[in-house]
This record gives structure tokens, sequence and C-alpha cells, in this order.
């Protein structure tokens, strides 16, 4: 099953510290990307939940700068780091349905880059059910 979520990217993990010694996530757009990930994938999924292995692939497109020629490909290494980026979407995925628990997730495949000329940030998503290798 692929489904694609526009809106760019956030990461979940990294924390910041209140006054009172409370944590929080730092990233404060982190909730609504969430939510939008959560509702298109359970719309996506219409209540069918993956049971054993999972296998997800995430294609992460990032948003283009505005100073880039149209033809310039830019490169994408700089944060948010990708393993965070993964972890808001697997959460996102659990809260939708996709599979009872992120435990199930045995293989995955990662992608972040930036958009190319005219196409739209957001987030490719690929899950199936894992095949392991035949010998």
């Amino acid at each position: 099953m692929t489904l694609f979520v526009p809106g760019t990217p956030r990461p979940q993990g990294s924390k910041s510290r209140a006054s009172s010694g409370r944590m929080y996530e730092a990233s404060k757009y982190l909730k609504a990307w969430r939510r939008d990930v959560t509702l298109m994938a359970a719309r996506h999924f219409r209540g069918v939940t993956l049971k054993g292995e999972v296998r997800l692939a995430l294609d992460f497109v990032m948003p283009r700068p505005l100073r880039a020629s149209d033809l310039a490909y830019v490169p994408c290494a700089k944060k948010p780091d990708i393993d965070k980026l993964e972890r808001a979407i697997m959460d996102a995925l659990t809260d939708a349905g996709a599979w009872k628990d992120d435990c199930q997730v045995v293989a995955v495949a990662k992608v972040k880059r930036t958009a190319l000329a005219g196409e739209t940030p957001g987030v490719w998503i690929d899950v199936s059910p894992f095949a392991p290798p035949s010998p």
C-alpha cells in the first residue's frame, strides 16, 4: 500500500527542557504533521491492520530552497535527521492502525531528498507484508 502525504516532514525525538524541568518535543510543528499523516493513513488503510512482519519504505521530499535554480539538483544532507523523520511516520502509522505496533517493522528503506523543481514536499510511504529472501 502506497500513499503520499503532502507537507513539510517534521522530526520526532529532539527534546527541549522547560524551565520547570519538563521535557517536550522541540519541533512545534510535529503535532500537526503527525495528525496529517495519521488521518491520511487511516483513510488509506480503511481499517486494514497488517499482521506479522512488515516492510516500510519512506521517501522524504524536503522543501526546495527558494534560491535553487530550476535545473539544479540540491542535496539534502542537513537537518532534520532521517531517523527522527522516520520515527514520526512510524508512530503516526501506529496511531492510524496500519499495524498493531511498530515493532512489527522488520525492514526499512528510507531516503531524504530535496524536492525537484515543481515537486510537492511531503513523504511517500509504502507499507507491505515482509517476505524474507529465499535461500
